[in-house]
């Protein structure tokens, strides 16, 4: 908060303080911190208790491996050598290092395998990027993507024109990196072989960027996991995906599709590259993106040198200075989430509090529903759209079902039994490996639940929240007030009705008027319903451009809708709730229960946002045409 600015003149400033301009994912206003704050404090401290103390009498062994990581990461006196060691283990399993090996031998190095054993066993693409994604309408599907360049964005500008200054600087970051590894192995150290091979490596990874240039050929969108053999000779497709299948216990997939983003002429052109590039550096390349994955849960020495790489990121958010239990405790909400969720919601979600949560739901459900009934331009399939978008809803708020049934919890965590509560690395390669495989079960259709799930209210194993960056978001803003039952009721119908408005957005823009605006018959009749002047006229004609227009226009105008619907929702519905769960905490006793619900609303745009769209810029507009929030912080007296 920063009271200093006026909440009718600039709400975002006002609510967001100090955030303007910055990630609240990773950074807390300086001054007086809003209620949000203190119920992620509180929750963190909880998990804590539970991670530190709860599980040690607890009879279900495998609730235990959240302990475990807690613990094998809160262990600074054991995160040391043995961290140290075990990532040079998992460099022996890929070929080894021969930038730290004077003996290396270039006879045993498979390029291929090193490939599949890095995306098996450590969920990371490296020359080839295979991922399983999921699909809105397909469900997960496999994909070749271009793979992620680690030190390119490192040292070029914007404009892709090479910074010799910024090379220079991710240079001797990674040296330093690197020395730190050499000098634990025991090896001598020669600065300037070891700036050349440093050298061979990036210049390897740009050459592979430079693959991906040409996009004049846009290859074959779909194509059978058979057809990649005759389509991009000189790699070994069949040995790859059956390596990779078997893993998981599948044989060779010659008959799935996948689905390729981008251009062939890069994996026309990547087996000359790896033929004509010397085994050295390419084992010297895989062997240092294995080191930069693992890095940051090795020793102190060795994280501090993997930061200083990643502060030469243009996407590099600088993380607030936290204790390091705080660190391990939000890793393992992170890495576990599901597990975590059930350990909580077993210790300090009451039925009381679950009813709670369902009646907040119903009464906003109720609410928008009734408003999209009402609309009498919207065609049949919008509206249906629009209701199960929003029942949808209720899979991300309270407590999941599925995770309180100990078989389907241990079903989908399938892969981490082998956890201790003493290797950091060790702990976090199990979790990638289970990741890896979770995801290749999911593309080939397994549930990991007992009977079919017939109600989509209920969240089954194979939803990915990772998947939607607007629901992990909401994440941070939502499930804390929601979760600490302890919080007003006016920030958890505001954090609830932001994210039940977005949800509603989403299914009137996205998934039902694209399907129907284009065509003819219907389009004029969108138009007249939605964009009209005073004397009834449309404002827009039957264009490609009027159309984005609209759709620009309605998406704005639709989040307004549906913040109004979740103010009335929670006014109507207020009074059902005791005084203990209406009162405010003590250093917010200068703001009204209705100020609370419209600080939890902005509270959601508090960052960046888009250059062309910023977060202040539409939360202040939204605000300042609400009527509501004048009303409630009497913003008609000052005008």
């Amino acid at each position: 908060m920063n009271e200093s600015i006026n909440a009718c003149l600039n709400p975002y400033q006002h609510i967001c303080g100090k955030y303007a301009n910055q990630d609240p994912w990773y950074k807390r206003n300086s001054e007086k911190n809003i209620i949000f704050y203190r119920e992620e404090d509180e929750v963190n401290e909880k998990f804590r208790y539970l991670l530190e103390n709860a599980l040690l009498d607890t009879n279900n062994t495998f609730q235990k491996f959240a302990a475990y990581l807690y613990k094998s990461c809160n262990n600074q006196n054991r995160r040391q050598e043995l961290e140290y060691r075990q990532i040079l283990e998992f460099i022996d399993e890929i070929g080894g290092f021969p930038m730290i090996d004077k003996a290396w031998n270039d006879e045993n190095f498979d390029a291929q395998k090193a490939f599949v054993t890095l995306r098996t066993k450590h969920n990371l693409n490296s020359f080839i990027a295979l991922d399983f994604e999921k699909h809105h309408n397909i469900g997960f599907r496999m994909k070749l993507k271009l793979p992620q360049t680690y030190f390119k964005e490192r040292m070029f500008l914007s404009n892709s024109t090479e910074n010799t200054h910024a090379k220079k600087q991710a240079k001797l970051a990674l040296m330093s990196l690197m020395k730190i590894i050499v000098e634990k192995n025991r090896k001598e150290f020669d600065e300037s072989v070891f700036e050349k091979q440093i050298d061979e490596l990036i210049d390897f990874e740009l050459e592979m960027e430079k693959l991906s240039q040409n996009l004049n050929n846009s290859g074959h969108s779909k194509v059978n996991v058979s057809e990649l053999d005759a389509l991009f000779p000189n790699i070994e497709w069949k040995s790859i995906f059956t390596q990779i299948f078997a893993e998981a216990n599948y044989k060779y997939p010659s008959h799935q599709q996948i689905h390729m983003s981008h251009s062939k002429y890069y994996y026309d052109n990547l087996s000359f590259l790896l033929h004509n590039t010397p085994k050295r550096i390419i084992a010297n390349y895989l062997a240092s993106l294995l080191i930069l994955r693992y890095a940051k849960f090795t020793t102190e020495e060795i994280s501090e040198a993997y930061e200083n790489i990643e502060k030469l990121s243009s996407h590099y958010k600088e993380h607030e200075q936290l204790a390091r239990h705080v660190k391990c405790v939000l890793l393992v909400r992170e890495q576990l989430f599901h597990l975590a969720e059930r350990l909580f919601v077993d210790k300090n979600f009451s039925p009381e509090d679950e009813l709670q949560v369902n009646r907040m739901f119903a009464d906003l459900k109720h609410a928008f529903e009734s408003y999209i009934d009402n609309i009498s331009w919207m065609d049949r399939v919008t509206k249906d759209a629009a209701f199960k978008k929003i029942l949808k809803m209720k899979l991300h708020i309270g407590s999941l079902p599925w995770i309180r049934n100990d078989k389907r919890l241990q079903k989908y965590y399938s892969g981490i039994d082998n956890m201790t509560d003493d290797n950091f690395v060790k702990n976090m390669a199990i979790i990638n490996a289970a990741n890896f495989l979770r995801d290749i079960r999911r593309f080939r259709g397994v549930q990991f639940f007992d009977q079919p799930v017939k109600d989509v209210s209920i969240l089954h194993e194979n939803y990915d929240y990772r998947n939607n960056l607007l629901t992990l978001k909401s994440c941070s803003l939502l499930r804390y007030p929601l979760y600490n039952m302890g919080a007003p009721i006016a920030a958890k119908y505001g954090s609830l009705g932001t994210m039940m408005a977005v949800f509603m957005n989403k299914a009137i823009v996205n998934e039902g008027t694209v399907k129907f605006i284009c065509i003819t018959s219907t389009f004029k009749r969108f138009l007249q319903g939605m964009y009209y002047d005073d004397e009834g006229n449309t404002k827009l004609w039957y264009t490609k451009e009027s159309v984005e227009m609209a759709r620009s226009t309605k998406e704005k105008e639709n989040m307004f809708i549906g913040m109004s619907i979740a103010f009335k929702a929670y006014k109507l519905n207020e009074l059902k709730f005791a005084k203990k769960d209406m009162r405010l905490p003590k250093d917010m006793a200068n703001y009204s229960s209705d100020q609370l619900f419209f600080i939890s609303l902005v509270h959601m745009f508090c960052g960046n946002g888009f250059d062309d769209y910023s977060f202040e810029k539409r939360a202040n507009i939204d605000m300042k045409k609400f009527t509501y929030f004048n009303d409630a912080f009497d913003c008609c007296s000052i005008n």
